[in-house]
């Protein structure tokens, strides 16, 4: 299923599903784009972004752009994961989830891991976002 843009006239929310491996980097380059367009110009948005494991199992993102009650814009990332497949017949499937708070988002050069410059153009399949400023978990790479 290729990435998809939810019917809104003001692309505030999309919603992604990588079961195809062949397009899971043009995919992530959209996710980055989205991400980091909705970031830099402090508009909230959501993205929602379903993986898949070797086995089938779907692991789902949700991740929110907007500020908090204090103005302070956030990355709000919530994960769940579902365990199925390898289970043993009759048992009921695992689920996970957690959820991370993060304080700013940058853009990292592929190539040589250098920052690149908030106001600057960048093809968003040559850098990686790094979330960072989490008090619960480590910063996020994609």
């Amino acid at each position: 299923m290729p990435a998809q843009v939810a019917a809104s006239h003001d692309d505030k929310v999309a919603r992604f599903d990588f079961r195809d491996p062949m397009k899971r980097e043009a995919q992530l380059a959209e996710v980055r784009e989205f991400l980091w367009r909705h970031w830099n110009q402090r508009e909230p948005s959501q993205l929602e972004a379903t993986f898949y494991s070797l086995e089938g199992d779907p692991g789902r993102y949700r991740i929110f752009v907007k500020p908090d009650k204090k103005g302070r814009w956030q990355i709000i990332v919530e994960f769940e994961q579902i365990e199925a497949a390898l289970l043993p017949p009759g048992e009921k499937p695992r689920r996970t989830t957690n959820k991370a708070t993060y304080a700013s988002m940058t853009r990292i050069k592929k190539d040589s891991d250098s920052r690149i410059a908030a106001e600057a153009e960048a093809d968003p399949s040559t850098y990686q976002l790094v979330l960072e400023g989490a008090r619960n978990a480590k910063s996020l790479t994609f």
